[in-house]
């Protein structure tokens, strides 16, 4: 059924282009844990170990200049291996990195410390936005904001394509006070935090040295475990299914999917059956829009809204994995996932991906 769903998918993305096709890589077939740009198991256990080891590294609230509010990142003991020649990383300013390989790598070294801090330590997903992803030049950053629960221990996980990326996790709050960050020299960052006060606060991920696709996730003390194959299935499914509509739009001559340097592309939400979640995002031009959840997610609804709530483009089918092309003007807009019908807590993600203009 759903691969049925997700052909006709192909087709509407192609829709309007029959041109010649060609052979193209798929870009989701590619498994990431081959690849030498990935930091290694033992660095991953390294930075996890250590933070479970020191029970977060800080107290909530410290005054950055009194010291990190976040633990030390251990070092491996042998350096990472070289990135080969024949896979370069995205070069500065390549805002036509396609959903693929490298945004699988960086979602699966995401991936990794999660399960890691699920099943050695207390940690889970709560409600809400909990995983982000954006493609990301050097020295830029870009903020994500959401409420947090006054009480409640956090800890926020960072994570790049290449091992080589050095990038920053800070938190602030709403006058824009820096309460904790992990700006240490590592592609892996890692942040606890206690909010003093149940409030709206700013996560701030930074490239200080690469470019390329970034992303962090966001678990809680004593909150839900989701099974790997869950979140294999919301995360990395996700980004395989995005690599094939992207090729058939490039072998219909029709440009393909691209990252844009404006905002997140990338969503990961907890959804229980009859709730939903937005995102505001700002964009403007062809886009493809896409939803697809774990196995307990057994109908999901997308909506595309305009600044004033009005709805400009849905997908309420009923099926597992909705999805559109639609064209909008620049501006701020909101994609809206809802979960008509759920198995229990199910793990959903969310693409936004624009269509580029072919060469």
């Amino acid at each position: 059924m759903r691969r049925w769903i997700w052909q006709a998918m192909v087709l509407m993305a192609v829709a309007g282009g029959c041109g010649p096709s060609r052979p193209a890589e798929e870009p989701g077939d590619t498994d990431p844990r081959t690849g030498d740009a990935a930091p290694s198991k033992e660095e991953v256990d390294d930075v996890i170990d250590g933070f479970l080891a020191d029970d977060g590294g800080g107290a909530a609230g410290t005054d950055p200049k009194d010291g990190p509010t976040s633990m030390p990142t251990p070092k491996p003991a042998t350096s990472p291996r070289p990135t080969p020649s024949e896979r370069p990383a995205p070069s500065k300013g390549q805002a036509s990195w396609r959903p693929g390989r490298f945004m699988q790598m960086a979602l699966h070294n995401l991936v990794r410390p999660c399960v890691k801090l699920m099943e050695e330590g207390s940690f889970g997903f709560e409600g809400g936005t909990t995983i982000v992803g954006a493609f990301l030049e050097e020295g830029r950053k870009r903020d994500f904001r959401r409420p947090f629960e006054s009480g409640k221990k956090y800890v926020f996980v960072g994570a790049a394509s290449d091992a080589k990326t050095d990038i920053d996790l800070q938190v602030r709050n709403a006058e824009g006070k820096l309460l904790a960050q992990d700006n240490q020299d590592d592609g892996l960052p890692v942040v606890v935090f206690t909010p003093p006060e149940t409030a709206t606060y700013t996560i701030t991920l930074g490239s200080a040295k690469g470019t390329g696709f970034v992303a962090f996730s966001t678990m809680c003390e004593a909150c839900l475990r989701i099974p790997p194959k869950r979140i294999d299935d919301a995360v990395i499914g996700m980004i395989q299914k995005a690599g094939a509509v992207s090729n058939a739009l490039m072998r219909s001559d029709q440009g393909g999917l691209v990252f844009s340097e404006r905002d997140w592309a990338f969503f990961s939400t907890v959804l229980e059956q009859g709730r939903e979640t937005g995102f505001t995002v700002d964009m403007g031009g062809s886009h493809v829009f896409m939803a697809s959840g774990d196995e307990s997610s057994l109908n999901l609804d997308l909506e595309l809204r305009n600044p004033e709530g009005q709805v400009l483009k849905a997908d309420h089918d009923d099926d597992a994995v909705p999805g559109f092309r639609h064209g909008v003007p620049r501006g701020r807009h909101q994609v809206v996932v809802q979960a008509p019908r759920t198995n229990g807590k199910s793990l959903v993600s969310v693409l936004v991906l624009t269509v580029s203009q072919p060469k």
